[in-house]
Formats: structure tokens, sequence, C-alpha cells
């Protein structure tokens, strides 16, 4: 994908009140119901500052203020990209789980693209997102997952039992620190995104989103995409 078409795809993509309705149905395949209702009761297609466009999203943000989100976007592309025992499809998965458990509709759509563009299983990611509990996956990645949504939702509980979960399936401590600046990392990306007010991409938009990141890694646009 190049810059035209991803352009001409944002711009044909917009999320409306009309998108919105009528397209739920596929929207939810990448989203928890609770998630999904959330967005649609908040009723906002809009950024909730005016310096951002209406279909702004969180490149527009970090591209207007560089020197304030350049230190973000070098931690995420080392975290999600750089050297660990996770795949980067895996990193990425985790971070649509944890932008799930925080309720961004934003970045659970977009790193769920981002992880099936790695190969992860499309089943599997929107199987993770909904309700990972229940969803059928490798074991040695079950304690991950927990660990993520332990740092998530309730960080002050955890204990050393926690990070021995994850080493007896054969993970290093390396791996247990990588799960919690995933969490990290992503606890402070799904504020800026929600703090703001950008709005889901649709599915359309997301795979594109997908495809390029996975391509390219992270950085803060510099063509306005």
């Amino acid at each position: 994908i190049n810059a035209n078409q991803f352009m001409a795809a944002r711009t044909s993509c917009q999320v409306s009140p009309l998108f919105v309705t009528e397209k739920r149905l596929q929207f939810g395949a990448l989203l928890s119901a609770t998630v999904f209702n959330s967005l649609l009761q908040q009723g906002n297609i809009m950024p909730f500052v005016r310096f951002l466009s209406e279909s702004g999203d969180l490149g527009e943000l970090m591209a207007r203020e560089p020197e304030r989100y350049q230190p973000f976007v070098d931690f995420a592309q080392q975290v999600l990209t750089g050297r660990s025992e996770l795949s980067k499809g895996d990193r990425e998965m985790l971070g649509a789980c944890v932008s799930a458990l925080n309720q961004c509709a934003y970045c659970t759509g977009t790193h769920a693209a981002i992880a099936k563009a790695h190969g992860i299983d499309a089943s599997l990611v929107n199987a993770l997102v909904d309700d990972f509990d229940n969803a059928s996956i490798d074991q040695k990645m079950r304690p991950l997952l927990h660990y993520a949504r332990k740092v998530t939702e309730e960080p002050f509980r955890l204990t050393q039992a926690d990070a021995d979960a994850i080493l007896a399936v054969g993970w290093s401590e390396q791996t247990v620190s990588d799960v919690v600046a995933i969490a990290a990392l992503f606890a402070m990306a799904n504020r800026l995104v929600d703090g703001h007010g950008i709005q889901a991409l649709p599915p359309a938009m997301n795979d594109l989103v997908g495809e390029r990141v996975a391509g390219q890694g992270y950085a803060i646009p510099k063509d306005g995409l």
C-alpha cells in the first residue's frame, strides 16, 4: 500500500452515524459487545478538540506535536517490533486485548488488524478480543494474557505467583517485562485516543492500517496520514 492509496481509503472510510448504525455487525467482529455498545451510546463521531479533523486519528494528533510524542512512538517501535521472545503478531494481539479491556474501540480495531497482518489467525484475534478466558489458544500464551489483564485492571494485586506462571511454561523473565511494557504502552495509547475523542475506524480502514504498520513499523506520519 502506498501513501496515495492510504489517503484515499482514509477519506472514503470516515466514520459517520450511518456507518456506525448500519455496519454494527461487521465492526462487531473486532470488538466485544461491551466495547461496541459503549461506542454507540457515546454518540460521538468527531474528536473533542477542534485542532483535529473530523476523521482525526492518533497519527494526526502526534504529527501536530512531534516533539511531545516522538518518545512515545520510539517506545512503541521498540516494544512492538524490537527483539523479543514474543512474535510481532503476539505482541499486537496482546495490545488489542489490553485495548479491549480498556474499552478503547480505536486501538482494539487497529491493533487486531495489525496482528492479523503479522499472520495471527483472524478468528483467534476476534475470539481473544471478545473473551480470552474462553478462547482456544496455545496454553503457553494464556499466562501472558492473564498477566496483561492483571497489569491493566488491578496491578496492585499482582504477586510472584503471577510471574512464576509465565516462567513455568518456558518464557524468560524478559518476557514478563515485555508484557508489562505492552500493557503500559497501550494504557497510554488508549487514553490519548479516548481522551481526545478519536473514533474507531471502519474495518476496511483498519485492514489498511494493519498492512502499513506491519510493513513499515511505527513512526509519526510526515504526510498527514
